[in-house]
């Protein structure tokens, strides 16, 4: 579950901070104005709503929280209700606080725990058409909220990918990211949902640090 919670994590960012524009999409308007618009932005923070639907025993679990991302790396998520789990990343440490057991998991070898496609943006290293098939994508078993979104879908290009594919929801009037829908190859479906969203925040430098004032026992990871 912190596995799938991450790689969906980190995809966040990767997209957010890194839109998807390939040699197949250049001359498309849609495409070129999704990119001006996060070429600007530097920092991007939002609520949002994460429904996974579990094929297994065909049950949607819905849970809440807010995210901060801010180029190139840093993260910063935090999941609402008891015993949530909350995500912090400057770029080179990734700890995981869960409130349930008070204990706050560290990780310096983060990519023994994301997936290669989010590892990819998290470090900047390449496009996402190095990694990804880029069409035009449906509101079609998406889950998605807004039909009336702008859609693209993102196919992995890796056998071994966790993800099966991505669809992503624009905002046809600002070109926002306002939904995404993650096709696991458990055949689960997990769909992000943004509202109150804010480009360009002011963000303190330390926002991206541990706290020294959590006392939650610290469990180093590899």
């Amino acid at each position: 579950m912190a596995k799938r919670i991450l790689v969906g994590a980190f995809l966040l960012l990767m997209f957010l901070v890194n839109p998807p524009l390939g040699l197949a999409w250049e001359l498309n308007p849609t495409i070129q104005k999704l990119q001006a618009l996060y070429d600007k932005t530097d920092a991007w923070q939002a609520q949002f709503t994460q429904k996974t639907h579990v094929d297994l025993i065909d049950k949607t679990i819905t849970k809440t929280g807010s995210i901060l991302v801010k180029k190139p790396s840093h993260l910063k998520i935090d999941y609402h209700g008891d015993g949530a789990r909350h995500y912090l990343s400057n770029g080179q440490t990734l700890w995981v606080y869960d409130s349930g057991v008070d204990q706050v998991f560290e990780y310096q070898k983060i990519s023994k725990i994301l997936a290669s496609e989010a590892l990819t943006f998290l470090k900047g290293l390449a496009r996402l058409t190095d990694d990804f098939l880029i069409q035009k994508g449906s509101a079609a078993d998406a889950m998605m909220d807004n039909a009336g979104l702008l859609f693209l879908e993102l196919i992995p290009k890796k056998k071994d990918a966790q993800v099966e594919k991505i669809v992503l929801g624009l905002n046809a009037g600002n070109y926002r990211i306002e939904e995404m829908t993650l096709f696991n190859q458990s055949q689960n479906r997990t769909h992000y949902g943004f509202s109150s969203i804010v480009l360009n925040p002011v963000v303190p430098a330390d926002v991206f640090e541990l706290s020294a004032d959590l006392k939650a026992k610290l469990v180093k990871g590899e």
